[in-house]
């Protein structure tokens, strides 16, 4: 899993230096109501590789589990605790990345345990 993270990560660096990644309207949502910038999200997304990946139709989270069409990964900021999960999306033109969910880890979260 260390090389597909590893790799994962390279390709989301090239996309943030190229284009940025595009956020889904509930990613948006969030953005918004959880007061979380775009550049944190980004910065986020550039400094640190994943830490879970779940392929299509495995994500066992959010208001309808199980039902991800596009693999997932999710990536934790040491500094912030922002958490941001991301969708693998297969394009004709090749792979996408967009950012389906944001939030800041709790005390108790697994993703801050995961880290430890």
């Amino acid at each position: 899993m260390e090389e597909l993270f590893r790799l994962i990560h390279e390709a989301v660096q090239e996309q943030l230096e190229r284009a940025g990644i595009p956020f889904t309207g509930h990613a948006k949502d969030q953005l918004r109501d959880r007061n979380i910038t775009e550049e944190e999200v980004y910065a986020a997304l550039y400094r640190n590789p994943p830490h879970e990946y779940f392929p299509a139709f495995q994500y066992p989270y959010g208001p309808k589990p199980f039902s991800n069409k596009d693999p997932v990964f999710s990536v934790i900021d040491e500094t912030s605790n922002l958490v941001v999960a991301v969708a693998i999306e297969k394009r004709p033109a090749g792979l996408r990345f967009r950012i389906v969910t944001i939030f800041r880890a709790s005390e108790k979260s697994r993703h801050r345990r995961k880290r430890r």
